[in-house]
């Protein structure tokens, strides 16, 4: 059965924070913790993924004013799939002229059906901050560590460990400009996915050295897949994004060129007490 324009749809939200700064083996060094939801629901039997997870990290910082810093992290996740077989058409309930929900599906398959599993992800990253004008991380992850089994049928299919390679920097080019180009590749099994993304920062109004009220304009795309035009607007510490996923391979005859409108929002914010600006210890993917 063909899907509807509005049966896709994927919602997450994150949060972290540093804390214990001063408290480790040196005054730079920190603590992270964050949490992580998602839910994504696709398709006429509603299949529907939902993760639920917490992260922890290690960050350290060393050299000249602790331009140098090394982050080694470590993500747990509980992932629940679910899927209703009774809101799906199958051949056998064609009956010349239209499709007929009572005939039987020939497939052993009715009602709800759902598994969950447990996944671990673990990664380092490297950052570098030559000079207050510019920052860079590289890094690198691997997903499902413990290659958790998936299977609605339960069989022993399982989902084989996803190596990830990051890249991102931020770079001041004056008072005004500022460009934010980063990438990533990742590969699993047979499958590989590059993307590449370059951001560029105009600051309308800045309140001394920091921008108050920032237009982002950039573009990104995935190798022989997709290209993503991206807007946004920055005040102060809150950032709005929306970017449109435009499809431009060979799924085109299927797709129609039509993609997906993304919006992102993210916030951050200072611990009761402090006032001093904070370097976030990030890429920004």
């Amino acid at each position: 059965r063909a899907g509807k324009e509005t049966n896709y749809r994927t919602f997450s939200g994150y949060a972290d924070m540093g804390l214990l700064q001063g408290k480790l083996f040196s005054k730079a060094d920190k603590l992270g913790v964050g949490i992580i939801l998602a839910n994504d629901k696709a398709g006429d039997g509603n299949f529907t993924t939902t993760r639920i997870g917490a992260s922890a990290a290690y960050h350290k910082f060393f050299g000249n004013e602790n331009r140098y810093g090394i982050s080694f992290g470590l993500n747990g996740i509980y992932t629940q799939k679910r899927v209703d077989y009774d809101l799906l058409y199958f051949d056998n309930q064609w009956s010349d002229n239209f499709f007929d929900r009572d005939l039987p599906t020939g497939e052993g398959l009715t009602g709800m059906n759902n598994f969950g599993y447990f996944d671990l992800s673990a990664g380092v990253i490297f950052s570098f901050m030559p000079n207050k004008r510019m920052n860079f991380n590289i890094g690198t992850g691997l997903f499902h560590i413990n290659k958790p089994k998936e299977s609605f049928y339960d069989l022993s299919n399982r989902l084989g460990i996803r190596p990830n390679i990051i890249g991102s920097g931020f770079i001041k080019l004056n008072n005004t400009w500022h460009i934010e180009p980063s990438l990533m590749f990742g590969y699993q099994k047979r499958a590989n996915e590059f993307l590449a993304a370059t951001i560029f920062g105009y600051t309308i109004v800045r309140s001394g050295i920091t921008p108050e009220h920032v237009l982002l304009l950039g573009i990104s795309g995935r190798a022989v897949d997709a290209f993503i035009p991206v807007l946004g607007y920055q005040y102060k510490t809150l950032r709005v994004m929306v970017n449109y996923d435009i499809n431009a391979s060979s799924l085109t005859s299927a797709s129609r060129t039509n993609g997906g409108i993304e919006l992102s929002v993210a916030y951050i914010g200072r611990r009761p007490g402090t006032t001093r600006s904070m370097m976030i210890p990030c890429p920004r993917l």
